[in-house]
Order: structure tokens, then sequence, then C-alpha cells
């Protein structure tokens, strides 16, 4: 038969890896020395051989088998679409029967009959070898226009490890699968997990410098102790990213939260004294020794939620008088 051309392979989207550079190399391979035969089916020893192949050629991620002879128990089959497609076994990089180690080499071209074919999408044998009426193979030596077609294939292809037995690389066992989606899914559980960790330290982080904003306010009288709880409420229900105020050489960033504090810390005069007291009037009873200024601080702040118009001093004076009173 007239030598002809048809594709074999793509490279790409394989489990194996192999790549448009590997099928470079796999088309640089010398069939003279090392025959590569055309196989029923992908024996483990190579053989019954249905053919032969002169050579190899690679454009892109698309390797091409130079068809050389072919048996005429594959010709009929073929013909009568009992060998419907082809797929290519290869020799991995590190098998010890590779003649060229460190590359891939092409082993043989399987016929296949109902089985998936190595790309699926290409084109049938039959139609891809061009067969005429009368059922001869056209002599033409250019490749037959079943080999150019549209849609993005899904390579499986064949290999054979050291021992002898047959891999289907893109075909996975139910164990596989199983072991693969479990694999995934606890990937996932962990990303979530990391996720949730950090946000709940970005959210204490965020909580413990509102605090300290709001404690300041306390501190420097701007804010009562009444308040707190409230303004607390306020500042964390803020957005906690970080905001850019005014523009230019003048533009500065800060968090919503300190900024609000810095406005509240200009924009309210003190509203209860600072520091030691030495008024009469806000003296803690010092005789009192059933209450320490601890007690009475908490007891002022107390009546405060309750009267919120009450200053912190005023408080104080009205605990220290129901003391009294008792």
């Amino acid at each position: 038969m007239i030598e002809r051309e048809i594709e074999v392979f793509r490279a790409g989207r394989s489990s194996r890896g192999i790549t448009a550079k590997d099928l470079a190399e796999v088309a640089d391979f010398d069939c003279e020395t090392n025959p590569i035969g055309i196989c029923f089916g992908h024996p483990k020893n190579d053989d019954p051989a249905a053919g032969t192949i002169a050579g190899f050629r690679a454009e892109g991620d698309t390797l091409f088998a130079k068809i050389k002879t072919l048996t005429e128990k594959a010709v009929e089959g073929i013909k009568n679409s009992e060998w419907l497609n082809r797929s290519m076994a290869f020799f991995h990089p590190t098998d010890e029967a590779n003649p060229t180690p460190g590359k891939w080499a092409p082993r043989h071209l399987g016929l296949l009959g109902a089985s998936a074919p190595g790309i699926p999408g290409m084109a049938p044998l039959k139609q891809a070898l061009a067969f005429d009426a009368e059922g001869g193979l056209i002599t033409t030596e250019a490749p037959a226009d079943a080999l150019i077609f549209g849609g993005e294939p899904t390579p499986v292809h064949f290999v054979f490890d050291s021992k002898e037995k047959l891999i289907m690389a893109d075909e996975k066992t139910a164990e596989q699968i199983a072991a693969e989606t479990a694999e995934l899914a606890a990937a996932r559980q962990k990303l979530a997990d990391e996720r949730t960790a950090f946000e709940a330290t970005v959210k204490t982080t965020f909580e413990a410098a509102n605090k300290n904003l709001i404690a300041g306010l306390v501190t420097a009288g701007k804010v009562l102790p009444a308040e707190v709880e409230e303004l607390t409420l306020v500042f964390n229900a803020l957005d906690r990213e970080e905001l850019t105020f005014g523009a230019g050489d003048k533009a500065t960033k800060s968090t919503a939260t300190a900024a609000l504090a810095g406005f509240l810390d200009k924009a309210i005069s003190k509203r209860v004294p600072v520091g030691p007291r030495t008024s009469p009037a806000t003296q803690f009873n010092a005789a009192d020794e059933d209450m320490d200024a601890g007690d009475i601080t908490a007891a002022a702040t107390a009546l405060m939620k309750e009267r919120p118009s009450l200053s912190f001093d005023a408080a104080v004076e009205a605990v220290e008088k129901r003391r009294a009173a008792a």
C-alpha cells in the first residue's frame, strides 16, 4: 500500500503529562532500527502484528503516524468497521524496556473495536484511511480530509509499566476515584477551616483594638462607662478594611474605628473629672470599710446605666448617699 499518514495522539490534557515537546522527540524515533507495529487491541507483547509504522511526525501537540503496511485481515476489519478506532501505546521514560531511556517512546498503535478511541472525536479508521467506493484504499500521499475535525478532544492514551501491565492513563477504578474525591474533600475542608480560623483571628484582633480605643475615650473623660457597651457594638459593626483619608501628599490611611475614635476625642469636651478627686462632694467615704473604691465605681457604673443622664461624679455621690443612709 502507499504510505499514508493519520493522526494518532494529542498532548496537553493527559494525566501522564506527555507534552508537545515530548511528541517532537517521539517524531525523531528511529522506526527502522526499532520497528513499531500496529496491533489488534493493546497486547502486552505487541503481537500479533496488523501492520507497521514507517515513522512519525509531530505538529504542535498532535502526533501523526505514517502507516507503512497493513495486513489483509486488518484492512478487511477496518473496511467492515470491525476495527473502528486507534490508540497509541508508549514506553514510559523510566521503563526498563524503553529503547530511548529518559524519553517517551512509541510502543505500538492499537486497533480498537468497540473500545473508546485514544482521542474521543477522532475520525474512525475507515474514514481516516480513506477507502474508495470499491472498498480499496485510496492511493494518495495526502492525509485524508477526515483528519481535520473540530471540538476539543480529551486525550486517553495507553502505557505499559515495567511489569508489562497495561495501564489506561485517564481511566481510573472506582476505588481510585473515591480516594481522589475524599482527598479533594479533605483539602477543601482544610482550606475552609484555615479560612475560618483566620477570620476568627482577624475579628478578635479588630475587637481588641476597638476595646482599647474606647477605653482611651473613657480615660480621657469623653465617654461615660455607661456608654461603653453601645459604643462597642457600633465600633465592631464598622468595616475592618483600611481606608484612605485625604488626597495627595496629605493622604493618610486608617480604619473606620480609629478615625471615629479620633473624631470623638476632638469633638467631645471632657464630661467627667479625671485623676485624683479633691471635691468633698466626690470624695469616697474612706471610713466606710464595707465598700472600697472599686465597689463604689461598680455601683456608680450600674446606676449610670439605669439613669444615663447622670455624670460619673453624680453617680458616685448618689451611691455614697445611699450607703450613708443605709
